[in-house]
C-alpha cells in the first residue's frame, strides 16, 4: 500500500455523515476544526469496531456507552467531555437537519450528575484532588528546586527563575527573544498563547530574582547558541535547537524536583506515561498562589493572561486588593 493509499483511508469515515459535519463545520469555524475531526475520528473508530454504522444508530445508550469505555480507559475527564460534546453537536446538526427524528440526548442532560463526569477538571487535576496536593509548588519547594537544578545550570536556573517570577507558561517563554526583554524595568513580552490571534503578545513583569541568573545564561549562552538562532536571537536555545522545546523547560523542572527529592508520580494517563507532582507548570500555579497574596487578584489576571478575574479567582488565593502602587511586582521577588 502506498503512503497515498494509506492517507486516502485515513478520511475515510465509517459514518458518513460525519464527513458532511465536519465539512459545515470547517466553513464556520475553520480554526477549531481539527481538535473536532480528532474528537469525532475516536467515536467512529468505536462505531465501526462496534457495529455502529450509520448516525441513526446513535442513540442516548450507544453514546453512553462510549463515554463510559472513554472514561474507564483513564482518559482525562475534560477530552472525554471534548469527545461527548462533539459527538452532541453532530446529533443536535442531525436532527434539525432531519437526518435523525429524535434528539438523543435529554435537554436537562448534566454530564456530571448523570454520567459523573466533570469537565472542568483534567486527569492531573483529578490525581492532584484525590491525593491532596496542590496544583502550584509552594515558596519552599521552589527554593529547593534552584538548590538542585541540573546542567547546563546556568540556562536551567534563568529557566526557573523565570518561570516562577513570571508566572509564564513554557511554551510563552521559549518563544521569548533577547529585544522582548526590558532588562533595566524587568519586563519581558511573551506570545500570549491563549488567545484567538495568533500575534497576541503581553507584558509581564519578572523579579529582580532574574537579575544574576539571567546574566550569567547571556554569558554562556553563546557556548550554546546554533546556527538556527543566528537571525533570531532567542532567550533559550541549545546547541541544537532553537528556540528550545517546551518539553526541555519541563525536564529542566522535573530534574530539578527529582534531584530535590520532591517530586512524586501521580498515575498514569490513558497512554501509560507517567503524569508527575512538579512541572513547569507547577511553577506558574506557584507563582499565582504567591502573588495573589501580595498584588492582588486583578494583576495577577493580567500578569498570568487570564480571560477574567473569576477565572483567576477560581484557582488562586482572592485576597483584599489594594493596587494603589503603580507596579508592586518589582519588589516582589
Amino acid at each position: 500500500m502506498t503512503e497515498s493509499d494509506e492517507d486516502d483511508n485515513e478520511n475515510e469515515w465509517h459514518i458518513e455523515y460525519f464527513e458532511d459535519w465536519l465539512e459545515f463545520y470547517q466553513s464556520v469555524k475553520e480554526r477549531s476544526v481539527s481538535t473536532r475531526k480528532s474528537e469525532i475520528r475516536q467515536f467512529d473508530e468505536w462505531a465501526k469496531e462496534n457495529d455502529v454504522n450509520t448516525i441513526e444508530e446513535v442513540d442516548y445508550r450507544t453514546i453512553k456507552r462510549f463515554i463510559t469505555e472513554q472514561k474507564n480507559q483513564d482518559f482525562a475527564p475534560k477530552t472525554v467531555a471534548g469527545r461527548f460534546q462533539a459527538i452532541k453537536n453532530v446529533v443536535e446538526e442531525a436532527n434539525r437537519d432531519g437526518v435523525i427524528d429524535e434528539h438523543p440526548i435529554p435537554r436537562d442532560f448534566d454530564l456530571q450528575d448523570d454520567w459523573g463526569i466533570d469537565e472542568s477538571k483534567t486527569l492531573r487535576e483529578q490525581y492532584l484532588e484525590e491525593k491532596g496536593l496542590s496544583e502550584g509548588v509552594s515558596e519552599e519547594e521552589f527554593e529547593q528546586l534552584r538548590k538542585n537544578v541540573t546542567p547546563p545550570k546556568t540556562r536551567n536556573q534563568c529557566i526557573l527563575d523565570l518561570l516562577w517570577t513570571s508566572g509564564v507558561r513554557a511554551s510563552e517563554l521559549v518563544e521569548v527573544r533577547l529585544d522582548d526583554i526590558d532588562f533595566d524595568n524587568r519586563l519581558m513580552t511573551v506570545p500570549d498563547k491563549k488567545k484567538r490571534d495568533p500575534n497576541a503578545t503581553r507584558t509581564v513583569h519578572y523579579g529582580r530574582l532574574c537579575d544574576q541568573s539571567l546574566s550569567a545564561w547571556l554569558t554562556d549562552r553563546k557556548k550554546y547558541q546554533c546556527l538556527k538562532d543566528a537571525d533570531e536571537d532567542w532567550l533559550f536555545c541549545s546547541r541544537k535547537t532553537a528556540p528550545l522545546y517546551p518539553e526541555r523547560v519541563t525536564d529542566a523542572v522535573q530534574d530539578a524536583a527529582d534531584n530535590a527529592d520532591i517530586q512524586q508520580p501521580l498515575g498514569n494517563d490513558a497512554r501509560g506515561r507517567e503524569i508527575q507532582y512538579i512541572n513547569a507548570h507547577s511553577l506558574r500555579h506557584g507563582h499565582g498562589t504567591y502573588a495573589a497574596d501580595k498584588v492582588g487578584i486583578h494583576r495577577v489576571q493580567k500578569q498570568l493572561g487570564h480571560a477574567s478575574v473569576e477565572m483567576t479567582e477560581s484557582t488562586y488565593v482572592n485576597p483584599d486588593d489594594d493596587e494603589d502602587d503603580e507596579n508592586p511586582y518589582k519588589d516582589m521577588y
